[in-house]
């Protein structure tokens, strides 16, 4: 495998690639490479590459799942995995390469969940019990159910909001909306909230919408100030 540094956009890039093809631990070799503790350094600017055996992964496994992607997995466009902060596999598929940018769908949810939880811990939210009715009530359409105030923002981060939604059109459902916010609050509540699990990307859209209040900037400024700009720091 070639030893680079990958610089910080094709860093972020390439990572969001890996991401959103597969998340990939293939762990393998001696107990002590198992038991490494932190890498040695943090991937802010640029993560590393290694060979694959130097961190406890099994090559074959990998080389194996490669082989499968392209009769398998045919919409794949990328495979990464990084193990103790350096990069051991990293493969782009269809024509992709490390350089444009993926679409990566669902994975926006971590990058959400995570906003939020910056915003908790410093005080632009004030807890997970915060309820729609005290995030963004002017975002309820007046003929929604009143219960949906009672939405918290544990409810969003765990999908259990009780809203009436259905999973295997979930994204042409909020294709068809011209407010996706209106149109997910406006929604039935049939479920149990804080217990009936029901995937919902309208209902993330509805976190970010909050987050993005809370912070008083667009969710895409507020994540690039919070994860892609400031460098991190490791609480002692």
């Amino acid at each position: 495998m070639k030893r680079v540094m990958l610089s910080g956009r094709r860093s972020r890039r390439s990572l969001l690639a890996g991401i959103s093809g597969a998340a990939l631990t293939l762990v393998g070799g001696s107990s002590a490479v198992a038991r490494q503790a932190a890498p040695d350094y943090w991937p802010t600017e640029g993560w590393r590459v290694a060979d694959p055996e130097e961190h406890g992964v099994d090559p074959f496994a990998l080389d194996a799942v490669d082989a499968r992607v392209p009769e398998e997995v045919p919409a794949l466009s990328a495979l990464l995995a990084a193990r103790h902060g350096y990069i051991v596999f990293e493969r782009y598929y269809g024509g992709q390469d490390p350089e444009r940018p993926i679409n990566v769908r669902s994975v926006t949810k971590s990058v959400t969940g995570t906003l939020a939880g910056a915003a908790l811990r410093t005080g632009l939210l004030g807890g997970l019990e915060q309820t729609v009715s005290e995030t963004i009530p002017e975002r309820v359409r007046e003929d929604a159910d009143p219960r949906v105030f009672d939405i918290t923002l544990w409810h969003w981060l765990t999908m259990t909001s009780g809203l009436q939604w259905d999973a295997y059109g979930d994204w042409q459902r909020l294709l068809a909306a011209p407010d996706w916010v209106a149109m997910t609050l406006g929604l039935p509540l049939v479920g149990i909230p804080g217990v009936t699990y029901v995937y919902n990307t309208g209902g993330s859209h509805v976190l970010g919408v909050t987050v993005a209040k809370a912070a008083g900037k667009p969710l895409e400024d507020y994540a690039a100030d919070i994860l892609f700009r400031a460098p991190w720091h490791c609480a002692g």
